[in-house]
């Protein structure tokens, strides 16, 4: 599902754009302080969020890396990207089980599901 936000390009396009365009070309600490030069250090959150929205894991994952301002926007771990995420990667029931439903925040949800699939099986 990468591809539904870089139109079929993947994440590796969006993300080589969004690394030069997040730095700034006087300072390479003016990103860091929220004044990115480029395209993506002037979008507002909430644009961003709705773009994470459409992404898998590994998209976002990488996605947090590519400067402070998305790091800081996919922090936020009940957001709206998270709970997307969430909704698409696990079932109803997985979500209504005793241990994923005492879970405070979505991205709490997916890490913990995530454990539990790396986790060998105990019963046969």
């Amino acid at each position: 599902m990468s591809g539904a936000a870089g139109g079929g390009g993947g994440s590796s396009c969006l993300g080589a754009a969004a690394a030069a365009s997040c730095s700034s070309a006087g300072s390479p600490y003016a990103a860091a302080a929220g004044g990115g030069a480029g395209v993506a250090g002037r979008l507002p959150a909430r644009v961003l969020e709705h773009i994470f929205c459409y992404l898998e894991l590994s998209d976002l994952m990488r996605c947090s890396l590519v400067c402070w301002h998305w790091s800081n926007i996919l922090a936020d771990e009940n957001s709206e990207v998270w709970r997307s995420l969430c909704n698409r990667t696990l079932s109803e029931e997985a979500l209504r089980s005793d241990i994923l439903c005492n879970l405070p925040t979505y991205k709490g949800k997916l890490k913990a599901y995530q454990h539990g699939l790396k986790l060998p099986r105990l019963l046969p």
